[in-house]
């Protein structure tokens, strides 16, 4: 919320809407593969470019040799190499 002081705001002056919402954010788990991932990506433009046009690269030993720092990021994140493997690069799949 610090972040973004005009939802506060918004949302200080509607608390039915607040209550509704704070009702639902337990039944909701985001997946922090997926937040791990995007992260990556965010910081790393160059690579979500190349996979956002050809998302088969993200397993392509090829890829992973010319990316090294991609190559690291999977290996300390087993989870996310896991998931890529098994559902690739679609994150609404990967729940």
């Amino acid at each position: 919320m610090g972040q973004h002081p005009e939802l506060w705001s918004y949302l200080n002056q509607n608390p039915t809407l607040y209550q509704s919402l704070a009702a639902k954010a337990p039944a909701y788990q985001p997946n922090p593969n997926a937040y791990a991932l995007a992260d990556y990506l965010h910081s790393h433009p160059g690579i979500a470019q190349a996979l956002s046009g050809n998302p088969a690269l993200a397993n392509s030993p090829a890829f992973l040799g010319q990316h090294p720092e991609f190559r690291e990021f999977r290996a300390h994140h087993p989870s996310v190499q896991r998931q890529m493997e098994a559902r690739g690069w679609n994150f609404g799949r990967w729940e």
